[in-house]
C-alpha cells in the first residue's frame, strides 16, 4: 500500500506470491533452504511494478 495500491490490490499482490509458493509445494518442486524464508524474502523484495509485470493480463490498468 506504501507504493500506491489500495487495500484490495495489496491483498491480491500478497496472495499471488503465496499462491505461487503453494503451487510449487504442491508440485513438489525442489527448493533450496526453508520455504518460509524464501516466501518472506520474496515478499520483502516484491514491488508493485513486479506484480503488475507478472499479472498484467489480469489487472485492469
Amino acid at each position: 500500500m506504501k507504493e500506491g495500491l489500495d487495500r484490495h490490490d495489496a491483498i491480491h499482490a500478497v496472495g499471488s506470491i503465496l499462491a505461487k509458493f503453494i503451487w510449487k509445494i504442491g508440485r513438489k518442486e525442489k527448493n533450496s533452504g526453508n520455504v518460509n524464508d524464501a516466501y518472506f524474502e520474496e515478499l520483502k523484495n516484491h514491488t508493485v511494478q513486479v506484480w503488475y509485470d507478472e499479472f498484467s493480463d489480469f489487472h485492469d490498468d
